[in-house]
């Protein structure tokens, strides 16, 4: 039975897509659907300065003049980012609590080696779940929070 590690880089997309502040909303929401993906993590100068989802630039889209609109004018600045070695846990404790929809993964030098989305997260617990995993689920204590009565 392979083991639910708990380390981010065992669970994210290596080496994703990036996009610049200077990227068009429409060239960005069109490589989006092409590669099949839904967040670009936005860079300038080596770092991380914001993210873009699918929804954003769909959203920018809707207006008259998006054609003249940049990824920096739909980002979410400052994104929750995280480095390689972060527990897989507290990854997840902290997207459930903020409600992110995924989170930059960084070497020690401070570049984008990953991102891990609720996609990924979802991945996850389905395995957890899956009946061929039961003495995982019962380590993790799944069981008991399903069959809680505070559940909403």
């Amino acid at each position: 039975m392979k083991k639910v590690v708990n380390r981010i880089e065992e669970h994210m997309t290596e080496y994703p897509s990036i996009a610049s502040r200077t990227t068009s909303v429409t060239e960005a929401y069109e490589f989006m659907k092409q590669m099949g993906i839904r967040h670009l993590p936005v860079m300038e100068n080596g770092n991380v300065v914001g993210i873009v989802s699918e929804r954003d630039l769909k959203q920018a889209q809707i207006l008259t003049d998006s054609m003249q609109l940049l990824v920096s004018d739909v980002m979410t600045g400052d994104p929750y980012c995280v480095t390689v070695g972060t527990p897989l846990s507290t990854v997840a404790r902290e997207m459930a609590k903020h409600k992110y929809g995924s989170t930059v993964v960084l070497n020690h030098l401070r570049q984008v080696v990953g991102i891990f989305t609720t996609t990924d997260g979802m991945r996850i617990l389905s395995e957890v779940l899956s009946s061929e995993r039961t003495d995982e689920v019962r380590a993790w204590g799944i069981e008991r929070l399903l069959s809680s009565d505070t559940l909403i």
